[in-house]
């Protein structure tokens, strides 16, 4: 076993913390089920039979299949120029570690043209996607499920855990396009960008930076990263991402997949997402009585060695209770951490 002290990634941002979470799910699905996990000293410590894990990624990680039909701009729509150009070179690349993309996508391009033709005859928007969702999570192979139930929960209703926007997107950033896009730049073979790749993914595991960073967005992920108004001494800065920090980050992000929840929950009829609950003013440094937010994740930090087993099952539990009653607010989640009721 090699002991990995990964000084570059953190708990914070959020997307150091996901990417994290993506590096250890990959590592026990797909090489070695045995790894253990561990947040100590402000950085992620990983042991593993794996010795060089910036390789492993470059030429043996299988990227799991992340497809949205049901939104604009993912590469299903006729006005989806680049993102289907994107899903085209992913899909004839001969290469084996693509073998689940090119699979998921026969059903995802399918579910996406029904959904499509439903809306020219006049269906309203949110029925189709609310349909094509439920079909494409009916055909979908088993690759896909994460990503799915990670993005929109189908009860009574549609519900969108806020980690990731409304179904996969944040606005006009779609996370399934951008994701596709990353995959592109650091799966590329040819020589100078195999080399590229392999530093990039070195300079996210140890902290440094000899590779240019790519001025892409990040999302909501990490805000120093996302630019914007004075996020810099000059004034207004783009947005810049190593692109196998979005890669992980959004393989981490699967590990809080939801599910409509009775059990637990005292009948309330809601999704249940992973450390998520209606945020509140009551319990966050940030917080304020007039503020709109989608939720609030309050995301877990181990600082004893667990298997991804150990880590998965944690994820799936997520509960927190507070006077006999599940945290479903902020303020309920933090009284709930302060006395142990989780």
């Amino acid at each position: 076993m090699t002991t990995h002290e990964l000084t570059g990634i953190r708990p914070v941002p959020l997307a150091s913390y996901l990417a994290g979470l993506g590096l250890v799910r990959l590592l026990g699905e797909q090489v070695d089920p045995d790894a253990t996990a561990a947040w100590q000293d402000n950085c992620l410590v990983i042991n593993t039979t794996v010795d060089d894990l910036a390789s492993w990624l470059v030429d043996e990680y299988v990227p799991t299949p992340v497809l949205s039909p049901w939104n604009e701009g993912s590469g299903f729509g006729v006005k989806d120029v680049k993102p289907r150009d994107r899903l085209t070179r992913l899909s004839e690349s001969p290469s084996p570690r693509l073998a689940p993309f090119r699979e998921a996508l026969t059903v995802a391009a399918a579910v996406g043209d029904r959904y499509r033709r439903r809306l020219t005859e006049g269906v309203k928007k949110d029925v189709a996607k609310e349909g094509a969702v439920r079909e494409f999570r009916n055909q979908a192979p088993d690759s896909l499920l994460p990503w799915i139930d990670a993005t929109v929960v189908l009860g009574q209703e549609a519900y969108f855990p806020p980690l990731l926007g409304t179904g996969g997107n944040d606005g006009r950033l779609d996370f399934s396009t951008t994701y596709h896009e990353r995959l592109l730049e650091v799966l590329d073979p040819s020589e100078a960008r195999h080399t590229r790749s392999r530093t990039l993914a070195s300079d996210l595991l140890t902290g440094l930076q000899r590779e240019q960073l790519v001025s892409e967005p990040i999302g909501q992920f990490d805000l120093v990263g996302a630019g914007g108004k004075n996020s810099s001494p000059f004034g207004d800065a783009g947005s810049l991402v190593n692109p196998w920090a979005f890669v992980l980050l959004v393989e981490g992000a699967l590990l809080f997949a939801a599910s409509v929840a009775r059990r637990h929950l005292h009948g309330a009829r809601r999704a249940a997402v992973p450390f998520t609950v209606i945020s509140s003013p009551d319990g966050s440094a940030s917080g304020a009585d007039d503020e709109k937010s989608r939720g609030e994740v309050w995301a877990p930090v181990w600082r004893r060695p667990f298997t991804y087993r150990e880590i998965r099952q944690l994820f799936a539990e997520a509960r927190a209770a507070w006077r006999g009653r599940p945290a479903q607010r902020a303020v309920d989640f933090y009284a709930a951490t302060r006395t142990l009721g989780v």
